[in-house]
């Protein structure tokens, strides 16, 4: 690409010398021409004396022969150089797939010939558009370095053009398109699945891979969802989003209902937003009792009110939302200043607060956790952060380094909810818990439940191995209570000794807020 300019000035050099051996030579056959006619005039022996001979003639002939040749020579070099130019425009320099514009000529030309034939009354040839997203790629890069988030997208373009009926454009970072021949929900499927099992197979066979957690794809079909690639784009981003939102690492097909969803979605976002920033949001609190029936402590639990409808909206419908951006970051904050405020007033002894995994992935949660125990002049010891399960078992080593630095600036670590992920105990060795949660679906099953008892009962005696305390969540009568004591449980929690409320407004508190 360089040596264009210098192709283009040799191109002009060439035609300026073949001017001038044309003018030269036209001269010469002239002058002997003019000498031949006019050989009795004075100065036509001059012209001959002074060189205007045959051999002139010849050396003017071969210039411009030669310089011919070397236009075309130069013409050809041009040529290649084009076509090279081409080819980095049409494919991707890092994973050779068609590049972002090639590939939107692509689909475009589909699109043309489908509302073509349909115009005509002709049969289309109908396609299936695939929009394909590495999971937290930016974590890939972020964590094993940008080799391995090379080697990733590599890989994935590797095993797609495998297909030969796949077309496979790069529209993005780590994002890509792919254009499949026919729509058949069965074969469609069963190509997908397979292409996903095939790339995990690959990447996860080689150790420094180990960081790939897998890819998101949404799937739309044309004519049938869309005739046009604004349209047909934003149906398989719909669904690649419905893919991401039902926990990744799976395929889902574009659905109408999706998009009504997505709305409802995008307004909780909006209203979210506000709330955090209007404060209409409340914590709600639900006592830890210990075995001798003291309070320990208390979970606190975000609430929030609607003022315009009049009713709490429940958590399980506006967090997952939030995990899906940074608002979980800003909500996460609003929860521990809040918390915070709350501290020297509630009386608790500590307070549980529930961190999200979204949260661990990004790197705001320790600046955002110092600033405000600086702010509000709290310490980081009267504080418990929950985890879930899921958390811990996905755990990387980014995720594992922020574990670590929480515990060096004196939170204590609890493991939520232990029991619905089925992982054993082997991560135990890397997470430092200091209190194990069972969750409700064994405690509540203690009574006629031989598999809850052996379940319960070990974590009670590892608990006393290994000197964490463990937490039975979810009790809600005497049975529970007495069943979970003798398993082993050292702590409770659940509706027997109080539902989640705010704090009660007395005189006292009226007084320490003041």
């Amino acid at each position: 690409m360089k040596a264009m300019p210098q192709f283009r000035s040799n191109i002009g050099m060439i035609r300026l010398l073949q001017v001038i051996a044309i003018f030269a030579l036209t001269m010469t056959l002239g002058l002997r021409g003019f000498v031949h006619l006019f050989r009795q005039l004075s100065f036509s022996d001059a012209i001959i004396e002074h060189g205007f001979d045959v051999e002139t003639l010849v050396i003017a002939f071969i210039a411009t022969v030669a310089g011919v040749f070397r236009l075309t020579w130069a013409r050809q070099q041009i040529e290649v150089h084009d076509q090279e130019r081409d080819l980095v425009v049409e494919r991707d320099g890092l994973t050779r797939a068609f590049s972002r514009s090639r590939f939107m000529e692509i689909l475009e030309e589909r699109l043309g010939t489908i509302r073509t034939k349909q115009i005509a009354n002709k049969p289309t040839p109908d396609f299936t558009l695939m929009l394909i997203d590495v999971d937290h790629f930016k974590r890939i890069n972020d964590t094993f370095g940008h080799a391995v988030g090379d080697r990733v997208l590599k890989t994935l373009v590797e095993v797609a053009a495998v297909r030969s009926n796949w077309i496979v454009g790069r529209i993005g970072g780590d994002e890509f398109a792919v254009i499949a021949e026919g729509t058949d929900y069965h074969i469609l499927s069963a190509e997908v699945a397979s292409f996903m099992d095939k790339l995990r197979e690959l990447l996860k066979r080689d150790q420094e891979n180990r960081g790939y957690d897998g890819i998101s794809i949404g799937i739309a079909q044309a004519p049938l969802h869309a005739g046009f690639a604004d349209a047909l784009l934003m149906c398989a981003d719909v669904a690649l989003y419905e893919a991401k939102r039902n926990g990744r690492n799976q395929f889902a097909f574009f659905d109408p209902d999706m998009q009504r969803s997505q709305m409802r979605e995008r307004q909780i976002t909006r209203e979210l937003r506000s709330a955090i920033f209007l404060n209409h949001l409340t914590i709600f609190y639900q006592p830890v009792i210990g075995a001798d029936g003291e309070t320990r402590g208390a979970e606190a639990l975000v609430r929030w009110r609607d003022p315009v409808r009049g009713i709490i909206i429940p958590p399980d419908e506006f967090i997952p939302i939030a995990e899906q951006s940074s608002l979980i970051d800003h909500l996460g904050e609003w929860v521990f200043r809040q918390v915070c405020r709350d501290y020297e007033r509630s009386g608790f002894k500590a307070i549980s607060i529930n961190i999200s995994g979204a949260q661990l992935l990004h790197d705001r949660l320790v600046p955002m956790l110092r600033k405000t125990l600086r702010e509000t002049g709290c310490r980081a010891e009267n504080f418990i952060l929950e985890l879930t399960e899921t958390v811990a078992i996905n755990a990387t080593p980014a995720v594992l380094a922020t574990v670590s630095e929480l515990k060096r600036m004196g939170f204590r670590l609890s493991l939520d909810d232990f029991g619905v992920g089925n992982s054993g105990f082997a991560f135990m060795r890397d997470m430092p818990f200091d209190i194990i949660k069972i969750d409700r679906s064994y405690i509540q099953k203690l009574s006629d439940d031989p598999i809850a008892q052996v379940f319960v009962s070990g974590v009670g005696k590892l608990g006393q191995t290994l000197g964490f305390s463990v937490v039975a969540e979810g009790i809600e009568t005497e049975e529970h209570h007495l069943l979970a004591r003798a398993a082993g449980a050292t702590a409770f929690q659940g509706y027997l000794f109080g539902r989640p409320e705010p704090l009660k407004i007395t005189p006292e508190i009226i007084r320490l807020a003041s």
